[in-house]
């Protein structure tokens, strides 16, 4: 019985950060999603945002899946794929909500 739990809490444990990143990534979509809702004419600057945060779901879910094979070599390539995908979608919702500056501003 020690033989099957222990490798299944330890499994659970490794796919539960991968998951951690992959709800608050969504709960921003939702957000950004909401806002394009209420003001269509935000859709178009907000979609790099979007896009890059459902690349950054998709990547994380690599890695709860590399996680649940075992595959350590796997999971650690896809952790490190996905903290990139997740920083450029962050960077990118960050740059697209930023109120853009005025002429005198930028002088």
């Amino acid at each position: 019985m020690r033989k099957i739990l222990l490798p299944s809490l330890l499994l659970l444990l490794g796919c539960a950060e991968p998951l951690r990143h992959q709800e608050t990534l969504g709960a921003l979509h939702t957000r950004y999603a909401e806002q394009c809702k209420a003001s269509p004419q935000v859709c178009a600057v907000l979609q790099p945002c979007t896009d890059g945060l459902t690349r950054a779901i998709s990547v994380w879910q690599g890695v709860t899946e590399a996680t649940a094979k075992g595959d350590t070599s796997l999971a650690s390539a896809r952790t490190a794929d996905a903290l990139i995908s997740e920083g450029t979608a962050r960077g990118a919702c960050i740059a697209t909500t930023l109120p853009t500056p005025s002429l005198s501003e930028v002088r």
